[in-house]
């Protein structure tokens, strides 16, 4: 699992919008939108968070291992770049994929199951 914390350092409740994962490729930066992954034990969207609170966000590998292979047939070769929170009103705030987590995230994609995932998907 992969867990992302938003933690709210501002003076008034926010609520976030979605959360969405970048990726580079050669001919651009495609995203996928998390709210892709169901995972019935993060909060709702739009869940309030109270200042100096944080929510936790946690994705399945499986489930972004998918979302990313579909990226990578759309796009060629891709590598997991950055966490995009988008709260109520647009603002976006930015994390870098931890290096570590790309490549675990690489080698999951590049795994035999989800080679297979890819050949079946292709047909």
């Amino acid at each position: 699992m992969l867990g992302v914390s938003v933690l709210n350092v501002g003076t008034v409740s926010s609520y976030i919008e979605r959360i969405e994962f970048q990726a580079a490729a050669g001919g651009g930066s495609p995203s996928f939108s998390a709210s892709n992954i169901d995972e019935p034990i993060n909060p709702k969207p739009n869940t309030e968070i109270l200042p100096g609170r944080k929510l936790k966000f946690y994705y399945g590998f499986e489930g972004i291992g998918d979302n990313l292979c579909i990226l990578q047939q759309a796009s060629g070769k891709i590598y997991p770049v950055e966490f995009q929170v988008f709260d109520e009103i647009e603002n976006m705030y930015v994390e870098p994929f931890p290096e570590e987590i790309a490549s675990r995230m690489i080698e999951y994609m590049n795994a035999s199951k989800h080679n297979s995932w890819r050949k079946k998907q292709q047909t």
